[in-house]
């Protein structure tokens, strides 16, 4: 299903690893549109997209732009321990920051 989001979001973390960035974005574009639009919305998912996007500026060369994302992400700790989704979103960026030190 081209619109669920767990597709969106396993298509994307799919072309960045074939580093084909460019589609990677469209896609994580996509999946902000998909999320926002859910009757489930959950305004801490979103970082799950900004997550992709973290690690496309990265694969591009822009690590500044990439560690403001991912610094972001880890300001909302505190969600983090109430809301497990995030805390894995929360997890995966706490471990990328270590790469982008």
């Amino acid at each position: 299903n081209p619109l669920d989001p767990y597709c969106l979001l396993y298509h994307a973390e799919g072309l960045l690893a074939l580093d084909r960035l460019d589609e990677a974005a469209e896609k994580a574009k996509m999946l902000r549109m998909v999320l926002k639009k859910s009757p489930y919305f959950d305004p801490f998912g979103i970082y799950e997209a900004e997550f992709v996007n973290a690690k496309i500026f990265f694969k591009s060369g822009d690590k500044e732009t990439a560690k403001k994302i991912i610094d972001k992400i880890i300001s909302e700790r505190d969600m983090g321990k109430i809301n497990p989704y995030f805390g894995e979103t929360l997890d995966k960026a706490e471990l990328f920051a270590r790469q982008l030190r």
